[in-house]
């Protein structure tokens, strides 16, 4: 799995999300996981996502508000997402959170 590109959406409501996008490279496992961490590596937001099938890419999209008990809008600036899928050892990206 490898992290691809990072890119701001705007859904037809008004609401604006940063996507990230993964390419599966022929990776086992249909599960991916992502979390991402702020400058001082402080968890901010996961998910997990399971794929219909193994060749499908994977993407998400987040809304820049940190999850959790803290419910704070994350301020811009560089992040690291470590991402893997099942059974897969993690690895990590850089992106920059524009929203």
């Amino acid at each position: 799995m490898q992290f691809r590109a990072s890119k701001i959406i705007r859904k037809g409501n008004g609401d604006v999300y940063q996507r990230l996008y993964f390419k599966k490279n022929n990776s086992t496992g249909k599960t991916c996981y992502a979390q991402i961490f702020n400058k001082n590596n402080k968890l901010v937001y996961s998910t997990k996502y399971k794929a219909r099938n193994a060749n499908q890419d994977f993407a998400f999209s987040w809304n820049g508000w940190a999850s959790g008990n803290s419910g704070k809008k994350c301020a811009k600036g560089v992040y690291t997402v470590k991402y893997w899928m099942d059974g897969v050892n993690p690895k990590t990206a850089k992106f920059r959170l524009s929203i």
